[in-house]
């Protein structure tokens, strides 16, 4: 299979974990917000709801890596502290400053960072050192 088409299949299998992870979220963080959980708490707690289901099958599904793990997961927590970090920014920037409705800046956040996940996760979480990128 050409490179080329090799990457966006990646990226397909990658969108479709996502998406499953994101549904989690999104219904961990919107139970959470309406029982008024603290913006911060319903983010970590969302955000926390599918990212072992993400590096399992990102890890084995997605990008296909073997053997030992530990390096991969430090890295996997660190990337994705990293985009938790970019997509509550968003969403505060969104709902508290420019009062957009809380539903829309979750799901415009998110959008948004997963661009940023995917290629932290390909060339950094889960490359394959003796592979080209």
């Amino acid at each position: 299979m050409p490179a080329k088409i090799q990457h966006y299949a990646k990226f397909l299998k990658y969108c479709l974990v996502g998406g499953v992870n994101t549904a989690v979220d999104l219904i961990l963080f919107f139970l959470l917000s309406l029982i008024g959980a603290p913006l911060l708490i319903a983010q970590c707690v969302g955000y926390s709801g599918g990212f072992f289901n993400s590096f399992i099958l990102n890890r084995k599904w997605t990008f296909q890596t073997y053997g030992p793990s530990g390096r991969q997961f430090i890295r996997f927590i660190g990337l994705n502290l990293f985009t938790l970090a970019l997509t509550y920014g968003a969403i505060v920037g969104l709902h508290d400053q420019l009062q957009w409705p809380l539903m829309i800046s979750k799901i415009i956040s998110t959008v948004l960072c997963t661009g940023i996940n995917y290629t932290g996760s390909r060339l950094w979480v889960f490359s394959d050192p003796a592979a080209s990128i």
